[in-house]
């Protein structure tokens, strides 16, 4: 029984070898290109709801999509930019983007990255005044 065991997993590895080289393959086996999903598509970020963002990866043929802004104490990147390019894709398909965010959304509302990437409650509002830099002076 361990012989013909061996002969038929011996048969079975042999035909996916054949069946698997490259001068055998037709176009209809071709694999197809997979695209990277963040969430509902976007090219910019009104295409979003309401605490969302439009997100691009720099991961091949990833498709930019929606995510929510960060929280507090989520990652972020101090010196982030948006971004303005269009992407190419294996089947001719181009997309446009306007504004979109690279990798992470910024942090939302009241929020503000510090210098060490992660979401913080901002502690001082436009127009107001430091009570803490007044006290401690």
């Amino acid at each position: 029984m361990t012989v013909r065991y061996i002969f038929i997993m011996g048969l079975l590895l042999f035909v996916n070898i054949c069946n698997a080289s490259p001068g055998r393959r037709s176009s209809v086996n071709k694999p197809k290109v997979t695209a990277t999903w963040l969430g509902d598509y976007c090219t910019k970020d009104s295409d979003c709801n309401f605490g969302e963002c439009c997100v691009y990866r720099p991961d091949r043929y990833s498709i930019p999509g929606c995510r929510r802004l960060e929280n507090e104490k989520d990652n972020c990147i101090p010196t982030a930019s948006t971004l303005n390019t269009t992407l190419f894709y294996p089947d001719g398909t181009q997309l446009e983007l306007f504004d979109v965010h690279r990798i992470l959304c910024p942090c939302g509302e009241n929020l503000r990255c510090d210098n060490d990437g992660i979401c913080t409650f901002n502690n001082i509002i436009e127009g107001s005044v430091d009570l803490d830099k007044i006290i401690n002076n």
